[in-house]
């Protein structure tokens, strides 16, 4: 028998052609020996996924969570091996935001939590996370998981006018006043 491990896989075999072993016998009657050997392909699969979620939320469509304008935004990103074979990882951000990872390498069936972190902006913001896996032998693989978020900010302007103004005022009288508010903001005020 023979302990095929994850290293082995990993390789793609002991061989050329996956897991080989050759055995040799001799008895005393037969002058020489026998042998036979076996090979047994090795299927390498690599596969990988990643999940990104947004202060908690998975937020793959918009708008995502409703975050105030220079509040903290914590990005999470679960990666889980779901291949056969150790991959390197390397996970990344398109709109440059650093992302952290306690490991750089995975086993099969494992999983990573990566975080980054930034600073909440005005309006509707996407992003893509990336997790690219590499195996010890054949091509890397990739996925991708979309998350938003929507930086809200609250303003508005008041303008006060009266149509005595500037004067001068006579008594007895009413003095009117008129007031125009204006939404600055990019949220509903009540």
């Amino acid at each position: 028998s023979h302990e095929f491990t994850q290293a082995e896989l990993n390789a793609g075999g002991n061989d050329k052609c996956g897991l080989y072993n050759r055995v040799e016998a001799t008895v005393a009657e037969i002058t020489g020996f026998r042998w036979d050997e076996l090979c047994i392909p090795v299927e390498q699969t690599a596969s990988i996924d990643i999940e990104k979620a947004t202060n908690g939320e998975d937020a793959d469509t918009p708008t995502g969570p409703m975050i105030t304008v220079g509040d903290a935004v914590n990005w999470s990103y679960v990666v889980t091996n779901t291949g056969n074979v150790t991959l390197d990882l390397v996970v990344s951000d398109d709109q440059g935001v650093n992302v952290s990872c306690p490991s750089a390498q995975l086993e099969p069936a494992a999983a990573v939590t990566c975080t980054a972190s930034g600073t909440a902006v005005a309006g509707q913001y996407a992003n893509v996370g990336t997790a690219d896996g590499i195996p010890q032998m054949g091509s890397a693989v990739q996925d991708t998981d979309p998350s938003h978020y929507y930086g809200t900010e609250a303003g508005f302007t008041i303008v006060k006018s009266s149509p005595q103004y500037p004067g001068p005022l006579t008594a007895p009288g009413t003095v009117n006043y008129s007031y125009l508010v204006t939404n600055t903001g990019n949220i509903a005020l009540t």
